[in-house]
């Protein structure tokens, strides 16, 4: 499997723990639930660039119709569609939002191999959204401490 990880790790013990003892559990929630959000955003991402991105490699028939291959540095084309419904994520228990493609083809793809240059799909989308992820995890993190005052 091909994937990416984006993990929080508290340095130490918390200064939240002791003075507002809520506080950090809100937080966690908040960017639990944003993680949430953000994977939904990425895979989609992800999802979009395979169906939708530009292509400028060569033509070729399949099945009687003409393609259009992606070029080294693209989103990689879809071909059986086997990659392309592979594509999802999860948010693990220790805080971690894991996207990726569960495909034996990804790394392949991702990486390329001897033969043929990378498709680096997880980088491209990673690169495309990642100011969106931060403004998602600290618009949750925000709104759950902001429920802590509203009783």
């Amino acid at each position: 499997m091909a994937k990416f990880t984006i993990q929080l790790k508290p340095q130490g013990k918390s200064f939240f723990t002791g003075v507002l003892p809520n506080l950090e559990s809100a937080l966690k929630r908040g960017i639990r639930a944003g993680m949430q959000e953000a994977g939904f955003l990425i895979v989609k991402t992800l999802k979009d660039g395979i169906q939708r991105g530009p292509k400028t490699g060569q033509f070729y028939i399949r099945k009687g119709r003409r393609k259009q291959a992606s070029a080294p540095g693209e989103y990689a084309g879809i071909v059986t569609g086997d990659y392309l419904r592979s594509a999802d994520f999860r948010v693990g228990a220790d805080d971690s939002l894991e996207y990726g493609f569960n495909d034996k083809k990804a790394t392949w793809l991702e990486l390329g191999t001897k033969n043929m240059k990378p498709r680096p799909a997880l980088a491209l989308a990673t690169e495309e959204r990642q100011s969106d992820t931060f403004d998602i995890l600290a618009r949750s993190g925000k709104k759950f401490i902001e429920r802590l005052g509203t009783p």
